[in-house]
């Protein structure tokens, strides 16, 4: 996915401002202005707007000047600039930050080196939480895709280098009206450096109305189903994803996918047959998952001769052994019926202990996928690779 503009709606935008929590006599910054709406939002929150210093950023000419009309009356200033690389160093110059950063900009290897970042980064919506965050002496409330709560490669390690920072203090999804001109999923960040504790409130705010959520998150509250509160070991022990619905659906009652399962990938493709010869074995795809899901596999579409396996390093499974399918059909699941091999679209679950009735868990497993998913709209299945999936929570009452 290529850059995406988009411009938050205004009820939205009030609702970061009042998370931001803003005061008479603030100096806020938004170092992506755009037409101003995170401002406006901010000056719904205070008592007297006119004694706010606000700060606008964009290098889109024509939304700045849009901008100061509509903050016209108030001390805005304006500025036409990249401000990610000239705020690049800089510490506490606001009280406040708010900012809907543009979306999926593909990093530089010029933009990697000014941060002296070293780790794979494709795409800049962390940095620029970063610098928002670096900048504001309080808080920083970033409005985001939920795909930046899970990203994996490189992406991980600078989330994690900001959780470790202890300064996110809550995570909070939206539904996919808060914006003017797209249909998107998105999440506010909450950033304060003035956090008390180690933990982060997790907030499903689909379902909820503006005042419902500032509710949660000014008391810190669990509400089951709703929030959560996860300390920073189980953050840790989630591989640094922060889509809440993880942590909003695992209870007391739950364990870990890796505690019961074995989780293999296949790596690569071989070559395979479409008809069963003397030292072959089932080759599973994904369409052998959709056509038994829910059940046992009792026939493949394709085979492999079983020496492969070996020579290619091929993951093959025995039987009772759950299949997942991914991409495209993520949450379809079948069990296989014999020794079987899988196609690199799968994922494959094998029960450390023989006693286990794959079935009894075949719909625990997939309520855990699905759940991860919805968390991650617009995601590939490498996004639910096995490092993911281990960490996912299933419940054993």
């Amino acid at each position: 996915m290529g850059r995406v503009d988009v411009y938050t709606k205004i009820e939205y935008a009030k609702l970061i401002g009042e998370l931001a929590e803003p005061k008479d006599g603030d100096s806020v910054v938004d170092m992506a202005v755009g037409t101003g709406n995170l401002l406006l939002g901010v000056i719904e929150n205070v008592s007297d707007p006119k004694s706010l210093k606000l700060f606008g950023f964009d290098i889109d000419k024509k939304a700045l000047e849009e901008s100061k009309k509509r903050l016209s009356g108030l001390d805005y200033t304006v500025e036409e600039k990249d401000s990610l690389l000239f705020f690049k160093d800089k510490k506490d110059v606001f009280d406040i930050s708010v900012l809907n950063p543009p979306w999926n900009v593909k990093t530089t290897k010029e933009l990697l080196k000014e941060f002296s970042i070293k780790c794979e980064i494709l795409y800049s919506d962390w940095i620029w939480m970063l610098v928002s965050s670096n900048i504001a002496k309080r808080k920083s409330v970033v409005i985001e895709s939920q795909s930046v709560l899970s990203r994996i490669k490189g992406e991980v390690q600078l989330r994690k280098k900001i959780v470790e920072m202890n300064i996110i203090e809550s995570v909070i999804l939206l539904p996919n009206d808060a914006f003017e001109n797209a249909k998107l999923d998105s999440a506010i960040i909450v950033f304060n450096k003035n956090k008390n504790n180690d933990k982060i409130l997790f907030v499903d705010g689909r379902v909820l109305n503006k005042n419902e959520i500032i509710e949660i998150v000014k008391n810190n509250k669990e509400v089951s189903g709703i929030s959560k509160i996860a300390g920073l070991k189980e953050i840790r022990d989630n591989n640094f994803n922060l889509s809440p619905l993880i942590y909003i659906n695992s209870s007391g009652s739950g364990i870990k996918i890796k505690d019961l399962f074995e989780i293999k990938t296949n790596g690569i493709k071989p070559e395979v047959f479409t008809e069963k010869k003397e030292g072959m074995i089932p080759w599973l795809t994904i369409n052998d998952v959709k056509k038994y899901d829910g059940d046992f596999i009792k026939k493949s579409s394709y085979f492999i001769y079983e020496d492969e396996v070996m020579k290619k390093r091929v993951s093959a499974v025995p039987k009772n052994s759950l299949i997942l399918a991914g991409r495209a059909t993520i949450g379809k699941i079948a069990i296989t019926n014999e020794y079987s091999a899988f196609d690199r679209g799968c994922v494959a679950l094998i029960p450390k202990d023989k006693s286990i009735d794959p079935k009894a868990y075949l719909e625990k497993i997939r309520k855990a996928v699905l759940t991860a998913k919805s968390s991650m709209p617009g995601t590939i299945y490498k996004s639910l690779a096995k490092r993911y999936i281990e960490n996912l929570s299933i419940d054993v009452s």
